[in-house]
């Protein structure tokens, strides 16, 4: 992916403020910074989720049950840039959505029976996954704002089973297609890149 992509796609912060400025619903979120932040002033209601601006995987992602947790998560953080978001009415339940340049190649939906993340890296299990045509639509508004090369889009589900936006991997993880779809990821990245050249 581009310098752009990789700048916007690494820092939440940044990708939720661009996506949500197109109108694309996602789950309330606040853009935080510890220098400045008093928990007095936020307006979510407990549980919460933190997560630190860079983290992949399940990394850096903090089930927040009570102000005192959330006063000792943040003194831990590495920097002082955070965001904070309600917990969603599915918790354990997202949808990936894998893109090579203006194409939408596979869907999957990742689940964890087990925690509130649902990232297969951390155990959770996954299944392939129809996207509707709202959800299609989506996608393709999220796509129109970047110019990816290869990327993930994560949603995640409200209480409707309509799709929040969640966030980008750029350097997106590629086992639940494998483990779901018989496509050739490689070759069509390959030829995406040929045909940028």
């Amino acid at each position: 992916n581009s310098s752009y992509v990789t700048e916007i796609c690494n820092n939440k912060a940044k990708t939720h403020q661009i996506v949500n400025s197109k109108g694309i619903n996602s789950v309330k979120t606040l853009l935080c910074d510890r220098r400045y932040f008093s928990v007095n002033n936020i307006n979510l209601n407990f549980p919460i989720i933190l997560k630190s601006l860079g983290g992949h995987g399940g990394n850096g992602v903090y089930k927040i049950n009570n102000s005192d947790e959330l006063n000792k998560q943040i003194s831990a953080l590495n920097n002082d840039g955070f965001i904070l978001q309600e917990m969603c009415s599915n918790p354990g339940i997202d949808i990936r959505v894998f893109v090579i340049g203006k194409e939408i190649v596979a869907a999957v939906k990742r689940y964890s029976s087990k925690s509130f993340k649902a990232n297969f890296s951390l155990g959770g299990e996954s299944e392939a996954y129809s996207l509707n045509p709202n959800e299609l639509c989506i996608v393709k508004k999220i796509i129109n704002l970047f110019n990816f090369d290869f990327a993930g889009i994560d949603f995640i589900l409200d209480k409707n089973g309509d799709f929040l936006f969640n966030e980008i991997e750029d350097v997106v993880g590629c086992r639940t297609l494998y483990k779901n779809y018989n496509i050739d990821v490689v070759k069509k990245y390959l030829e995406h890149i040929k045909n940028q050249l």
